[in-house]
Formats: structure tokens, C-alpha cells, sequence
């Protein structure tokens, strides 16, 4: 359990649930509050050995507040593979 994730877009309740600690300094994207580009989400992750990605299939929202979704996730998955696809998420891990 204390291995760093990334979730996307991003879930305050899921660090509480499961009792982590969130290593990622950015808990929720969105177009007011993600300072990151693809790249440097890239990069934060890497220096931060960020080794899951979690990201949320099925929104309660009409529109993803996740900036530039496809680019952010193209970049992600350089280095993350799919481990697992639960009911409205996909888990993937660091290769």
C-alpha cells in the first residue's frame, strides 16, 4: 500500500478509503487546478517512482475535467502497461 499512484481525473475519497498517502502533488486534474503538461506529468511521475496509474473509465460528469486527456495518457503509458480492468477503471503499473 505504499506505493505512489496516479489517479485520473483524480479522487480525494480513494486516498481515504484505502488508507495511502497520496506521493503524487496533485490529487485531482482539472483545467483550474493541473500546473502540469503531458511531459512534465512525465516527468513528476518518474522522479516521484510513481508506479500505478489508475484512470477512471465511467465520469458522474457530462465533460472530463482531465486537460488534455489523450496527450496526458499517451505520454503516461510510455512507461505504465495495463495490469487490470475493474468495473469503470483501467489499473495500470510501471513497466
Amino acid at each position: 500500500m505504499s506505493d505512489g499512484l496516479i489517479l485520473l481525473p483524480g479522487e480525494d475519497p480513494f486516498y481515504f478509503a484505502t488508507g495511502r498517502v497520496p506521493q503524487f502533488p496533485v490529487l485531482l486534474f482539472d483545467p483550474a487546478t493541473d500546473p502540469y503538461s503531458p511531459a512534465e506529468l512525465v516527468q513528476e511521475a518518474r522522479a516521484r517512482n510513481i508506479r500505478w496509474l489508475i484512470v477512471k473509465r465511467d465520469l458522474q460528469i457530462n465533460t472530463d475535467p482531465t486537460p488534455q486527456r489523450e496527450a496526458t495518457l499517451k505520454a503516461l503509458l510510455h512507461d505504465f502497461t495495463l495490469n487490470k480492468r475493474l468495473q469503470g477503471y483501467d489499473i495500470y503499473r510501471r513497466l
